[in-house]
Formats: C-alpha cells, structure tokens, sequence
C-alpha cells in the first residue's frame, strides 16, 4: 500500500517548538499504513532539535531537497541497495545527478551540499512516529560521519524523504524503511557573505556568532578606510593577535581540466586531487600553529572559495577547523634506519576535497573574495592584511572580467599595506617553471602567463624574506606568482604564502 499523505504544511504551518504537539505523532506505523509526510516532517524537526543542543542555526526546510532525498529512498528500495551511489540509473547516480534531477525553472543550486542515509527494519515494528525519528536522528548522532553532517554550520536547508516496504525473513514478513536526509548550503545566485563582526572580537564572541551563520550589515565606509594612512610608513609589519586577527582566502580552480593526471606529484594523482592535499596540509599546519596548551587561539580566518561548475564558499576560524572530522590515510616514506625506506601511513585532515567539473569563473571567485575582505578590513582596519592565493591550470572563462576583479581586489587596503594576491599556475610543463619573478623575462609572447603575472601582487619584504627561507630566488620587485608549478613547488608557495597566518 502507498504511504498516506496529509495536506497540512508541517514546515510552514510549525516550529520546533510547536510541531510535536501534533497528536498523530503518537500513532504506530503500521505494515498498512504509514504517514511519509509526517514521518518526514520528524525526522526534520528531530535534526533541528540536535542543531537547536548545539546553539547552530534552524535548518529551513527546502521541497526540492525533500523531493531528492524521496527519489534516493524509493531507488534504495526498489533496487534492493544501501548506499550513496546508484549504480542501477545513470539519472540518479549521485546526489548531484538526483538535485538536478528534480526539475524547478527557479533554482540556481546549493553552494555546498550533503547526504545522510539509514536503514531500519524490525518485526514487530512497535515505534510512533516519534519514536522512529527520533531513534534514527540519535542513530545518525552516534555516527561521527552524519553527526558532522547534522552539526555542519555551513549547511542552510534541509529535506528528509523515506521509503516503506516489506522484507521477507525467516518466514516472516518484516517492515522496513529506507530514509535519506539531503542539505543544502547557501543558495546559489545570493551573495556569499563573509561573518565578520564589526567591533573587536574575542574567542568567545566571535565562534557562537560565526556558527550562527549570522550576516553582519556593515556600515563604515570602506573608501574612507582605504585614505587611512599608517604615520610611520612601515608596512606590513602588524603581528596577529586576537584583537588584530589576519585573513586568508584561497581561490581553488575546480573546472573541468582540473581531473587531468598530474605526473609531477610523483603517483597518479589528478590536478584537483594534489591541489586538495597542499591546500589541506597548509590549512593543519596553520591550525597546529594556533594551537597552544591553553587551548586553540583564533589569530586568523581562513575562506575558502571553490570555482567551477558549482562554487564552494566556506569561512572558518581555527576553532571551527578543529571541529572538522573528516580524515583520510596518506602512504609517506621515512627512513627505516638501515639506509632505507619504509612506507608509513599518516592521518591527514580533510578540510576541502578534490573537485573537477565545468568552466573557469575565476573573475566571479575574485569577486567573492573581494566582498569578504571588504567585510574582514571594514572590522579590522589596522590587521595585517588579507592574503588571497589563487590556484589554478587555466585561463578563465573571461581574461579582461578576472583582470578587472583582480585589480579591485588588489586595491583593497588596512593601515599596514595592500591586500595580496598571490597566483599558482599548475601544470605538468615543469620545463618551463617560472618561480616569484620580478620581470616578464622568460614568459614575454605567453598571453596566460603575463595576465597572471599582471594580477600578482609584489611581494612586501616579509614575504620576500619568508620565500628565500623556503628555498625560493626571490629578490625586491618579485612578485607572488609561480608558472607551471610542479608538486614541490606548490606546496612550498602555499607554504611560505600563509606563514603570516601562523
């Protein structure tokens, strides 16, 4: 039989507060009836429950991520599978297929988004459907993996779909249920908005308000921030504290060319796959430096903004970053002592993941990393300020509108300097490597390569002497820019670039 269905608007019409009233929710699902709806609905107001323990934002509940997750519980059970991937439809076969799936002319997409599956099945089957949901919300939090996914401040939207059926066993015929819960981050088409507070933040302050999701209206003019002038003319030279954190945004190519082989990593690895692994180790080493025996110190903010098909935009304070739980297993060589090598694993954190797919909006991801150092310097006009690295192996969909963005965001000042952009070109065509020059020599007659160099800050004297410690030529005038970098180059660009957050 097919689940009943109740025209109540159990999102609009409730709140968390008042949903649980609803006297159906004591009623037993039965083998002959079951309410998705409402069993839907729960399973919602349930997870918002755990959202509301941890003072995160309300989930808002979105139909189109509603309907996906029905589509992947009605798949799961008429295909006999558990599992994130549908190998039985090619329409289906990831949760992005299914969100695009879902036909609405007025949807432009999620920033980020995420999936949470669960399986259940008993005889008898003796829960309300209070009982069940909340038995699979609190399944979900015993599981670091969905807890994550439940708790994750950069998820907005949220909608939960299942599917009843009956299995036989032993002899018996068991109810059983398929669930899924999909979320959605910031929706596409709306300003990403960086959650600085304007006023002088402490640890205490600035956390339950950045994981709030809160937008903070600024006011004071930026214009009249930029005629500030620093009296003794030394730039560049202000240290990071609580009171005068710093900023660090990465702009990581994610278009298509990204999933080609990138032999100069050593093993077959894709651009996006090495570039994930730099930037995730840079970001341990910036967290590992923040934290002190008292605990974890927020001296700087590190954003994220992904471009490709579909944008990432993320913003996190160390304290964030350490909330992270997703790891992965990395093979590294140390010496075994007898003048050989032994192959060891090593645990690393995954705070971005590979991505390959679509174009190069690289003048769309300056503009987003523009807004959040407007909003970062408006806060703390006397900081060091931003740095910006961007990564990537193409030229963008529009060179003059990335120039354009490009020289925007390079205006952008405090008291102690000009914001700095820093650009790594990776390529495979490591012959041809152009490493911090302070001149076009060696790249003249290469369109791509003189736009990048172009849009590259030149290095202030810190930097310089923070790119020679790493092994770098670099020399006054060198700018921060890197042309068909291989693997080791990268990671020590990425390395010497963020010194400054640490």
């Amino acid at each position: 039989m097919n689940f009943g269905t109740n025209k109540t608007d159990y999102y609009a019409d409730y709140d968390v507060n008042t949903f649980f009233s609803i006297a159906n929710l004591q009623q037993r699902i039965t083998k002959l009836f079951a309410n998705a709806d409402l069993l839907n609905a729960a399973v919602f107001w349930f997870t918002n429950i755990e959202r509301r323990k941890h003072n995160l934002k309300q989930f808002r509940f979105h139909d189109k991520l509603r309907q996906t997750a029905v589509l992947h519980s009605e798949q799961m059970k008429i295909h006999n599978f558990f599992d994130h991937n549908n190998a039985f439809d090619a329409r289906y076969a990831t949760l992005t297929n299914r969100i695009e799936s879902v036909k609405d002319n007025t949807f432009k997409g999620f920033m980020s988004w995420g999936e949470n599956i669960a399986y259940q099945g008993k005889e008898p089957f003796e829960y309300s459907y209070r009982e069940f949901a909340k038995t699979v919300v609190e399944g979900w939090m015993n599981s670091p993996g969905h807890r994550a996914n439940i708790l994750n401040p950069d998820f907005e939207y949220l909608g939960c779909g299942c599917a009843k059926y009956e299995q036989k066993e032993n002899g018996y015929s068991m109810l059983c249920f398929k669930l899924t819960q999909n979320f959605g981050g910031k929706l596409m088409g709306s300003s990403f908005t960086f959650g600085f507070e304007k006023e002088e933040i402490t640890q205490s302050t600035l956390n339950p308000r950045v994981l709030d999701n809160k937008i903070i209206k600024v006011k004071r003019s930026v214009e009249g921030l930029r005629a500030k002038i620093k009296i003794n003319n030394m730039l560049y030279t202000e240290s990071l504290s609580r009171a005068k954190p710093g900023l660090m945004i990465i702009c990581l190519d994610q278009s298509g060319s990204m999933a080609d082989n990138y032999a100069s990593a050593g093993e077959r690895k894709s651009k996006a796959d090495f570039a994930a692994l730099a930037v995730n180790k840079v970001i341990a080493e910036v967290l590992a430096a923040c934290t002190k025996e008292e605990g974890i110190r927020d001296y700087c903010t590190i954003a994220l903004v992904g471009y490709g098909a579909n944008s990432e935009f993320w913003l996190k304070t160390p304290s964030e970053l350490a909330l992270v739980t997703e790891t992965q297993t990395l093979k590294k060589k140390e010496p075994d002592g007898a003048g050989g090598t032994v192959e060891v694993d090593t645990i690393m954190r995954v705070f971005v993941n590979p991505v390959a797919n679509g174009g190069t909006p690289m003048a769309e991801a300056f503009e987003e990393a523009k807004k959040g150092a407007e909003q970062f310097i408006e806060s703390h006009p006397d900081s060091f300020p931003p740095i910006v690295i961007n990564i990537t192996d193409g030229e963008p969909n529009s060179e003059p509108a990335a120039r354009s963005k490009a020289q925007e965001l390079m205006q952008l000042k405090t008291t102690d300097g000009n914001l700095i952009l820093m650009n790594a070109h990776i390529s495979n065509a490591s012959a041809g490597k152009i490493e911090l020059p302070n001149n076009k020599n060696g790249i003249q007659g290469n369109k791509y390569a003189e736009f990048l160099y172009d849009i590259s800050s030149e290095l202030p004297d810190i930097l310089v002497q923070t790119a020679q410690g790493a092994g770098f030529n670099a020399q006054n005038g060198s700018k921060g820019f890197i042309f068909n970098a291989d693997a080791e180059a990268l990671v020590k660009f990425l390395d010497f670039g963020t010194k400054t957050a640490r």
